[in-house]
């Protein structure tokens, strides 16, 4: 895959891959063919209120002249909720729908092994953001042909350009991966860290996490479980992508930090709700954009879904939270701190010291 191609150079010579800006030039090239003169009617499936996606979606779909008119459903985390809608888009028959999330998608379009298609959206164009793993989740059938009305944005590096920014910051010869048990969406990157952390002779655990209340983490049980961590020996957990633990974001890390325990992520929204320790993530509002840049080849551009990539951004920042390093009191040697960026004290002016960018975003 041609994404891969700048990931792999700097991954196997052990750079770590940054991002801050990703200017909207970058990801809008010029459309040669104008804007039709007619609304779509687009169907937005929100997994849990609105976010910087579907606000970069908009954007760059207003910057190319492109007219539409939004449907905007919001599932409110419920999945059950979710599914729900796919009558609702049957019978509103836009032009597209929007998808943010593993579980709206699935909800939404349903597995490519699903025996009873009915039930979900086949017919129509679904652009999907926010999906970790769509292959390994029965999305879509391959990253480069999905092979269905499946296309969209994976928003996650690479599991071996994360090890790298890990061991960036500190050696690590004990390394722990917390999840929740409920949540499909983590399993390919929990055995992907696993498989990663096997090659390099490093040892890693599964801290698998059943205390949950009303679909959400039983924050009372996190600090007797960050404890036993500790106490095993881990010198870093990695927080895979995940909702729920996403909406916990704060007291975990919290928790994690006052356990004096490193912690990483490869979401922009846990470093938002946490922030962990360090993270390699893209932005959510470039996300987005990209998603738009889907929406135009197949609306505009007539191009056939099955044959659009499901494309892997390749621009990422590599975050550090000093407010947490300093309470843990471990610190990266100068060479990290040189090429990564800052999310700064609230008492400081600025929240980031900015990286220079790094290649050009590429199609899978």
């Amino acid at each position: 895959m041609r994404i891969f191609f700048t990931l792999a150079k700097m991954v196997f010579t052990g750079q770590v891959i940054l991002l801050i800006n990703f200017l909207s030039s970058q990801i809008s090239m010029a459309n040669t063919a104008p804007a039709p003169d007619r609304t779509y009617v687009i169907y937005m499936v929100l997994w849990d209120g609105s976010t910087d996606v579907e606000k970069g979606f908009k954007e760059y779909l207003a910057q190319q002249g492109i007219k539409a008119e939004y449907v905007v459903s919001d599932c409110k985390g419920n999945a059950k909720k979710c599914h729900e809608l796919v009558a609702d888009i049957k019978q509103v028959k836009p032009d597209l729908v929007f998808t943010w999330s593993t579980p709206a998608v699935k909800e939404i379009a349903g597995s490519v092994n699903a025996k009873n298609k009915d039930e979900y959206v086949w017919t129509i164009p679904i652009v999907s953001t926010l999906a970790a793993s769509p292959v390994k989740s029965e999305i879509i059938y391959d990253m480069n042909q999905p092979g269905r009305n499946v296309t969209g944005v994976n928003h996650i590096a690479p599991m071996e350009a994360q090890l790298n920014t890990m061991l960036s910051y500190v050696t690590l010869k004990k390394m722990g991966v917390f999840f929740t048990t409920v949540e499909p969406i983590s399993v390919p990157m929990v055995d992907a860290f696993h498989k990663e952390c096997e090659k390099r002779g490093i040892e890693s655990v599964s801290f698998p996490y059943s205390h949950l209340i009303n679909g959400k983490l039983d924050v009372s049980k996190l600090d007797e479980t960050f404890k036993r961590i500790k106490e095993a020996g881990v010198d870093l957990i990695y927080l895979p992508p995940s909702n729920i633990m996403s909406g916990n974001g704060k007291e975990l890390c919290e928790i994690a930090t006052r356990n004096k325990l490193m912690t990483f992520t490869g979401t922009e929204l846990m470093v938002a709700k946490g922030p962990p320790l360090m993270a390699l993530i893209s932005s959510n509002i470039n996300i987005g954009r990209m998603a738009g840049q889907k929406a135009e080849d197949i609306l505009v551009k007539k191009q056939d879904i099955k044959l659009i990539p499901y494309q892997t951004f390749d621009k990422f920042a590599f975050v550090i939270a000093k407010s947490v390093m300093r309470q843990i009191k471990v610190y990266p040697p100068l060479i990290t701190i040189d090429s990564a960026s800052f999310i700064a004290d609230k008492d400081e002016e600025k929240t980031v010291k900015e990286a220079e960018p790094v290649g050009k975003a590429k199609g899978a």
